[in-house]
Parts: C-alpha cells; structure tokens; sequence
C-alpha cells in the first residue's frame, strides 16, 4: 500500500508472464475482477477489497503483443475496500535513498499454504524475511551470478533502479515489498532465479 487504495506490485503478477525463450516476454494485463486482494498475516480466503484499476508502464500498456519485461516489471493497482480492516492500513513510507550494496533490507511475501483440486488457494500464509543481503545496488549497473542447485551458473546484469538479494521471503512474493532497515518502502519484489 503506498497510497489511499493504491498498491504497488510486480507487473507479472497482474499480466500474463512467458518465461519460456531467452528472455520474460509480458503479455496482455488482466482484468480488475480477475484479481483478489488479501491483508493479515493468515489472510481469509475471501477477498479484502475489489480491484477497480490496474495501471502498467506505457510500452506495456500501448504494445501489440508480447514485450520484454526489462526494467519494467512494476504496476499500480487501484482498490475499493470490502473489509473494513483494510481501511486501516496505513500507506508505506517510501524511501528517499535506492538500496545499496552491502546493506540489507526486509521481505515479505505470501505462500500458498493449501490449494483446491482446481488450483484455487484455500490458504495464504504471510512470510517475513529480515536482513535479507543486496549484492547489487540500485544505483550500479552490476554483473551479478548465481550459483543453481544443480551446478550451473546464471548471469545478469543489474539493471540501474533495480537491486538483486542473496534470498527472497518464500516461493510467492513477487510484487512483495522490500523495506530498508529504517522500514521505508524500496523496491518490489520481481523475480528469482534457481
């Protein structure tokens, strides 16, 4: 939350994601009524407010077909509040200063705890991830590697804006916030690799 009803997200949670070629292509944004917006820490299944808007950077919006998600994976959505606890969130501070190297900031996510025989979650559970280590600052244009599991090696460039971490909250939190130590808003939580 980053505003009165507005949240800040990963553009591929609100968008059709293809990460089968050499690169994440996005494609066409869902609709509003296609989304559910959950709060708490063991969220309820039912929805906390409606989705009303979605708002996506310009050559996403504007494409004709699938695009790269370069630097762009970020979206806006516009909510109306059904449980009267979410009118009592309060927005999130946004930091002045980009993450840096060699500091730390705080993650959270949501992991589906239980799902239906059709794929429905029947269960969220929040999870938290404090002092999570910033290889790559968001102010540096870095070569960055990661080791896989199974012994090959990944390497990209940060991207000036974004920041890359050592670990993430759970297997669900793109679109996650990621909070400096002082607990101003940073980033967004966008993608994993491994």
């Amino acid at each position: 939350l980053i505003g009165q009803n507005v949240l800040l997200t990963a553009l591929h949670c609100v968008a059709d994601l293809d990460t089968s070629g050499q690169e994440a292509m996005v494609g066409q944004v869902v609709q509003p009524n296609e989304l559910t917006v959950h709060i708490g820490t063991k969220p309820a299944v039912a929805s906390a407010a409606n989705v009303s808007r979605i708002v996506v950077p310009d050559n996403v919006k504007n494409a004709n077909g699938p695009v790269p998600l370069k630097s762009n994976d970020i979206a806006l959505v516009y909510v109306q509040p059904i449980d009267p606890a979410f009118s009592k969130l309060k927005p999130a501070t946004l930091a002045t200063n980009v993450a840096a190297s060699d500091t730390s900031v705080n993650v959270i996510g949501y992991t589906q705890v239980q799902i239906d025989p059709f794929g429905i979650f029947t269960s969220l559970e929040r999870q938290r991830r404090d002092g999570v280590y910033v290889w790559a600052g968001a102010a540096e244009h870095s070569l960055v590697r990661a080791d896989l599991d199974d012994g090959r090696s990944f390497y990209w460039r940060n991207r000036v804006g974004e920041f890359t971490t050592e670990t993430v909250a759970c297997g669900s939190d793109s679109g996650g916030p990621a909070f400096d130590a002082s607990g101003k808003l940073v980033g967004v939580v966008s993608g994993v690799v491994g």
